[in-house]
């Protein structure tokens, strides 16, 4: 049902990474495969790789090829072989290389040294880019007096121990892999399989607390349960790829600055009311989408919070669990409804218990896509009138809204989300959007894809291992 719902390409993979043999990546470029000297000679990046054959005009394969990103620079080597000069690369190996002519040699040299000087220029440009404080000047006047290889090697070596710095080691060989026994013909060899840990049950019997560990059961009759979730640290060590479909939002209303304004007379004691909602208009309904209280409903519509008596400015404490749809679109929106709660026991007033004193609401999705967490500060509306989504940075768009204090951000807000199909990495979420208008649209550039690919070594790298087996199919 899930994989029905979803329209956008990201959800759609994770959700289907999630229904197969998830430790099974499933390449689509054949092309791509095998040895990888077999890889496209002319590549879209601006790098350069150096073929070469046991004979040029008989050999249809390269015997091997030379990555020039790798190589640090080229010197010319008489003491071996006439015309020979050397390419001289990182890991401190070397190619010789012969020409038949001196005017021959003196041509490869200088190819091969301008393909190294467009590397070095673009290498620099990416310090540059990084804010490393690098000085354009003074590295102009290194090139222009004789010593670019000495600022080139140097500039490789650092370009080099950064990437190596930078690197993570996402892949590491299991454990168990290494006690089997491979002697064997057929070695009996099992996929990884996940290690679970153990869930904690705990019971409240008269304020005393006893933990139990055994598997979470189902609610029994007058026993109240509650699963809780772990927050995993948005760190690379703490990650592992996602097996499973889950998709929360958890919600934190804070606070609220109502002293300083004069739309309701009575504005204390005051209830939030949160609601899920997927239109703006009049007669629209908010979702069944929220966790209800233990003991209760599993979902409802509602969720309220704690009522502090006569506080104009009062502080919230709860925390709203919410089951997202699928697929999200702009319209989808939380919508908070505050209300004055009478204390008055006078007979004539017990239908106003409850009096409205302004809304709310924010919006889940930006940057084409992305769901909103952190904090958030958002104004008050003293009505709300159908089409209020319309209405952004305090300013009418043409809608009958009366905010409340002047358009002030009154009302302080932070979600989280835990989600295995939505992604806060913008370099994650702009590759499969692009990689989604591909599909759709002949105008789509691939020199852009290749941007994207770069930009996703620029991904935090608790991002990476989550995703990694739907980043890797895709």
């Amino acid at each position: 049902t899930a994989e029905k719902e979803a329209h956008s390409l990201f959800v759609q993979e994770c959700i289907q990474t999630y229904k197969s043999d998830w430790h099974v990546v499933s390449y689509k470029y054949e092309e791509y495969s095998g040895d990888f000297r077999q890889l496209p000679n002319k590549l879209g990046d601006g790098s350069f790789n150096l073929n070469f054959y046991k004979d040029e005009k008989i050999s249809k394969e390269p015997k091997g090829t030379i990555f020039l990103d790798s190589c640090m620079g080229v010197v010319q080597n008489n003491k071996v072989r006439r015309f020979a000069f050397e390419l001289k690369m990182q890991d401190k190996s070397t190619f010789l290389l012969a020409a038949d002519s001196e005017a021959e040699m003196e041509e490869w040299m200088n190819t091969l040294n301008k393909i190294l000087h467009s590397s070095f220029e673009q290498a620099m440009q990416e310090k540059r880019n990084g804010d490393l404080n690098d000085d354009e000047e003074q590295g102009k006047t290194n090139l222009s007096s004789g010593s670019f290889q000495d600022t080139f090697q140097t500039a490789r070596d650092n370009e080099s121990k950064m990437r190596s710095e930078a690197r993570l080691k996402l892949f590491t060989l299991d454990p168990d892999t290494q006690k089997l026994d491979f002697t064997g013909i057929e070695p009996d060899v099992r996929p990884f399989e996940e290690k679970f840990g153990k869930r904690v049950l705990v019971s409240c019997h008269n304020l005393a607390f006893n933990l139990q560990v055994r598997n979470f059961e189902q609610n029994k009759q007058g026993v109240a349960l509650l699963e809780v979730e772990e927050f995993v640290p948005c760190i690379a060590k703490c990650a592992q790829p996602f097996t499973v479909y889950k998709n929360h939002l958890y919600v934190y209303p804070k606070h609220l600055k109502y002293d300083g304004q004069k739309s309701f007379a009575k504005a204390r004691n005051i209830a939030v009311c949160i609601e899920f909602k997927d239109s703006d208009e009049d007669e629209a309904q908010p979702l069944k989408c929220i966790y209800g209280r233990p003991g209760g409903p599993l979902f409802t519509k509602h969720a309220y919070a704690a009522v502090l008596h006569h506080q104009q400015n009062p502080e919230f404490y709860n925390e709203i669990k919410i089951e997202l749809p699928t697929q999200l679109h702009e319209k989808h929106h939380l919508l908070f409804s505050f209300y004055h709660v009478s204390c008055d026991n006078n007979s004539k007033k017990k239908d106003m218990v409850e009096t409205p004193v302004g809304s709310a609401w924010l919006p889940l999705l930006r940057d084409g896509g992305r769901v909103i967490i952190n904090e958030q500060q958002l104004p008050v509306a003293a009505n709300l009138p159908a089409g209020y989504l319309n209405a952004q940075d305090n300013k009418q768009s043409g809608l009958e809204i009366k905010w409340a204090d002047g358009g002030k951000p009154l009302f302080t807000v932070s979600t989280h989300l835990v989600s295995t199909v939505y992604t806060q990495d913008q370099h994650l979420h702009n590759f499969f959007h692009h990689c989604q208008s591909m599909e759709m649209s002949e105008r789509a550039s691939e020199g852009e894809l290749i941007k994207y690919l770069k930009s996703l070594h620029a991904m935090e790298g608790h991002v990476m291992v989550n995703f990694l087996p739907t980043i890797l199919i895709q």
